[in-house]
């Protein structure tokens, strides 16, 4: 939908730092009153009574309104919810609100809250909440973390598929992409076979959240022998790499005209 088509414009970098506030204003004023409209509660169970659509479409507006709208009053309900949780609470935190939660947690923390929840994953027992947790540490935006936990990729109790997950996380995000991808330029053959025969396929898909003509080249010049040598995996390359070139383009020639509409709608 219109949410997720304007994430990805934030997320490539054609909505640029200079327009992040008025975007989070004109992404408030869109889907700040549906959330509203369909109340929010993250405790357990609080909204087991709507139909399953309904119940969709409010995690979907959490998470707009929450991430892409950077909303401090749902993000403050989603942090005390998984501070409550993590304190033992099992009925302050609905699963479907899991991950977003800890992310919340994560992105308004430090270094320790990243570390404390990194423990937190590795000791848990339910694979749904390690799941969140572990989608939820490498979004920080902070080099601090995003290199504290590169270094955790030498601890053998991180499955194979954990390193690709954290690093696949690092990469998403603008602020730590460039220095997740340089440490992979440097690392390449390592990780590939600390991540394992089956997920080190999904390696020369990892920078496809970049968005330049210059870095498609790069990433070329890079991987490419490597997908060749695998003997699979050429065509997607390929289709991966038109994308990074394609979004280069329509962001040279798109951005400022996405800058000035997002600045005249926010004043509206």
């Amino acid at each position: 939908h219109g949410g997720d088509y304007f994430a990805s414009l934030r997320e490539h970098g054609i909505v640029g730092k200079d327009a992040l506030d008025d975007y989070r204003r004109v992404m408030t004023s869109i889907y700040a009153p549906k959330l509203d409209s369909l109340k929010f509660d993250p405790r357990a169970g609080a909204h087991s009574a709507d139909t399953p659509d309904t119940q969709k479409l409010r995690q979907s507006l959490v998470w707009l309104v929450s991430e892409e709208a950077h909303d401090q009053a749902t993000r403050r309900k989603l942090k005390d919810a998984a501070e409550a949780w993590l304190k033992g609470n099992a009925a302050a935190l609905d699963q479907a609100f899991y991950s977003l939660a800890f992310r919340a947690r994560v992105e308004d923390g430090n270094l320790a809250t990243t570390q404390d929840l990194y423990q937190r994953m590795l000791a848990a027992k339910d694979e749904l909440v390690r799941s969140s947790m572990l989608q939820a540490l490498p979004v920080s935006r902070r080099s601090a973390d995003a290199n504290w936990l590169i270094a955790q990729f030498e601890d053998e109790r991180l499955r194979s598929t954990d390193r690709l997950s954290l690093m696949r996380g690092l990469m998403s995000q603008e602020e730590t992409r460039d220095l997740a991808f340089d440490w992979l330029k440097a690392n390449y053959d390592a990780f590939a076979k600390g991540t394992g025969i089956f997920a080190s396929s999904s390696i020369p898909s990892l920078p496809r959240e970049y968005c330049s003509v210059a870095k498609s080249r790069e990433i070329d010049q890079l991987l490419r022998p490597r997908v060749i040598a695998s003997g699979r995996g050429e065509l997607p390359f390929d289709r991966m790499l038109e994308r990074i070139r394609n979004c280069g383009n329509l962001k040279a020639m798109k951005a400022k005209e996405v800058t000035a509409a997002l600045h005249a709608a926010s004043r509206n």
